[in-house]
């Protein structure tokens, strides 16, 4: 028997691949979407036929048959609908940032705590490129020495005159470095296996007058709690010529290797740079570009199985809270940057 889900809040695209995820492990059937714009609706309807329009969050989560709330809505609401939903004895998948306050992901702990339901952050630049499981995987068997640092680079498009305007209301945005370097800092967690430590942050909106509660440009310095340092960095200058979202890369140093994740492009390849490509390179040999077409993405399937043996192999709570607590530190502390005159 399929285990059942409904969507909640379609306000960022992300939800298409967390229902396409779900469902393409065959163990998961779609039952309701509610979310109170029409036009958002009627584009996931149109996706999805089969799903009921709900007219309430209260018809979903009322009814018994849904064990999981996928959601992807606005990025303030996303933390009081996980409260909801898990009191209503839901598990609950959140597409990135999984919150915008440190309020909201403290009472998400003790929700937790108290239910044992699993709450799953969805940081799906790390969740589902198989490049990061594999430096993951190489890192726990020793094969690349210990962490020493990382760097994360998010740099995406604007399109400015397609943005809805909540992204520009930094109440419900929650900022640059909540919003899209969520992925950087969640990354750090998971390679260098230490909680992130927030040290020192800069936000900005240097180049977009017309939206003044908007920030285009943040970075980050972190330390580990073992001792491994981190840069992260944000923007919303790529170029809208490059042919996908942003050149988004990381770079990792250990005590024996040098490896570079170009995770969505690799410019330089006129060959087929599109996709990406990871390059290690080690103490005793020279650049290798790993071949990941044997890795398994395996996220949703795990995912499956946590939910029915209550395991934590997907992604564990702790990662994703402390990530989060990280996150919106580095926010909160975050010096202002002036603008650039045009």
């Amino acid at each position: 028997m399929a285990h059942v889900f409904s969507v909640i809040g379609l306000n960022h695209g992300h939800i298409n691949g967390q229902v396409k995820g779900l469902l393409d492990t065959g163990k998961w059937k779609l039952k309701h979407v509610f979310a109170e714009e029409e036009d958002l609706r009627a584009a996931f309807v149109a996706r999805y036929p089969d799903a009921i329009v709900a007219e309430s969050v209260a018809q979903v989560l009322e009814d018994e048959e849904v064990e999981l709330i996928a959601s992807a809505s606005i990025n303030a609401h996303r933390g009081p609908l996980a409260v909801q939903s898990l009191k209503a004895g839901k598990h609950f998948f959140v597409d990135k940032p999984c919150v915008t306050t440190l309020e909201q992901m403290e009472e998400i702990k003790a929700v937790v705590e108290e239910t044992g339901l699993k709450w799953f952050a969805f940081f799906g630049e790390m969740l589902t490129h198989v490049g990061v499981k594999w430096v993951r995987l190489e890192l726990e068997k020793g094969n690349l020495g210990e962490p020493v640092h990382f760097m994360g680079l998010g740099p995406h498009t604007l399109r400015i005159g397609g943005r809805p305007d909540w992204m520009f209301d930094r109440a419900l945005y929650g900022g640059i470095l909540n919003d899209i370097a969520s992925h950087q800092i969640a990354q750090f967690g998971y390679w260098m296996m230490q909680d992130p430590i927030p040290q020192f942050s800069r936000v900005g909106n240097l180049y977009h007058p017309e939206k003044p509660e908007f920030e285009d440009f943040g970075d980050a310095t972190l330390m580990g709690s073992k001792g491994a340092t981190g840069y992260i960095r944000a923007d919303w200058f790529t170029p809208e010529g490059l042919p996908t979202f942003g050149d988004i890369r990381q770079q990792l140093i250990t005590t024996h290797a040098y490896v570079e994740h170009r995770k969505t492009i690799d410019i330089g390849d006129s060959a087929g740079g599109r996709g990406g490509k990871l390059i290690v390179t080690r103490m005793d040999q020279g650049p290798e570009v790993i071949d990941l077409s044997l890795v398994p993405m395996t996220f949703f399937d795990d995912l499956t199985a946590d939910v029915e043996n209550g395991t934590e192999t997907a992604i564990p709570f702790d990662l994703g809270y402390k990530a989060s607590r990280a996150i919106l530190e580095t926010q909160r502390d975050a010096v202002r940057l002036e603008g650039l005159e045009k």
